[in-house]
């Protein structure tokens, strides 16, 4: 056959097949995955034509894997470079490798017969597709913050947020917020949420202070612009927050298993350290008491004259 008709160039077979893991939650290693989780696609790089049947071929892509299926020895297929292509043009030719086979004789790993449909491929079903306006209320919801508890003041005429998902509408209506009753929010909410965490007095019961652990100072700050005082002074950003206590609650326990998975090979990896930082102590003393003391007497070299360095020629 002639392979310049029948395969793909060889620089685009990255493009045509396609490999997936499916690995469950749990934690495997490679050899424990199940191999009917393993998944490959074979994409065809041609337009086949309609009602027409074809035999498909599986190949080697790599001259190493031709030559392994034709039975090479061992020896001659170590000196084919790892990415030399088994067809079409190769990089320049290496001394130790001069190709024994025709470049169109191919081991065939399987083979299959189908038949096409009429004209039903990828490329049609892509044209079929059209484009719909959606509503300007898809990935929104409204979030009724009038009358939010917790001390917070109420609101009239209602006042109403959006609460975004991940995507939205490109025709997504601007936002309902009201700036002064958001920035009146705000205010009081920070004063709440610092309020609960001031030693003071008797403890407050008030909404959680999402990522206080992970900032510099212990209270809510309106002035600053960063992500976690916007987070927490927002209404629409602080219900998926919440979202995300309720996904660390329900798997709390597995999250602690791991982050004990974690400390076990640090508390290992210190004791390394220990080791190391020991014997480099140790080291240090042996040199100051017995070593350090000889450089400064001028020992002679072998040639008997004093050595400028104080080492020993």
């Amino acid at each position: 056959m002639t392979t310049g008709t029948v395969l793909q160039p060889n620089d685009e077979t990255w493009l045509w097949a396609h490999v997936q893991t499916i690995i469950p939650p749990q934690p495997t290693t490679p050899q424990s995955i199940n191999p009917d989780r393993v998944i490959s696609r074979l994409i065809c790089p041609r337009k086949l034509a309609p009602n027409t049947g074809y035999h498909a071929f599986v190949v080697p892509t790599f001259e190493s894997g031709r030559l392994a299926g034709l039975g090479k020895r061992e020896d001659d297929i170590d000196k084919v470079p790892t990415a030399y292509a088994a067809w079409g043009s190769n990089p320049p030719t290496v001394p130790q490798y001069s190709p024994t086979e025709p470049p169109n004789i191919f081991p065939v790993y399987y083979e299959w017969y189908f038949h096409t449909g009429n004209n039903i491929d990828f490329e049609y079903l892509a044209t079929l597709l059209e484009p719909r306006d959606l509503d300007p209320m898809v990935g929104r919801k409204k979030m009724d913050c009038s009358n939010a508890g917790f001390g917070m003041l109420s609101y009239t005429p209602p006042f109403t947020v959006y609460l975004e998902g991940a995507l939205k509408a490109t025709n997504a209506l601007p936002p309902l917020t009201n700036a002064d009753n958001l920035n009146s929010f705000a205010t009081t909410l920070t004063g709440i949420l610092n309020d609960g965490l001031s030693m003071n007095g008797d403890p407050v019961v008030t909404p959680p202070f999402y990522g206080q652990k992970h900032i510099e100072g212990p209270s809510l700050d309106a002035t600053k612009p960063t992500w976690i005082h916007q987070l927490n002074r927002n209404p629409a950003n602080r219900a998926p927050a919440g979202l995300g206590v309720q996904v660390l609650r329900k798997y709390q326990d597995h999250y602690m298993q791991k982050a004990w998975e974690q400390l076990e090979s640090i508390v290992a990896a210190n004791k390394i350290i220990e080791t190391a930082v020991s014997t480099q102590a140790v080291s240090q003393a042996l040199y100051e008491k017995h070593f350090k003391p000889l450089l400064g007497k001028g020992l002679s070299d072998k040639k008997g004259h004093d050595s400028p360095d104080g080492y020993i020629g």
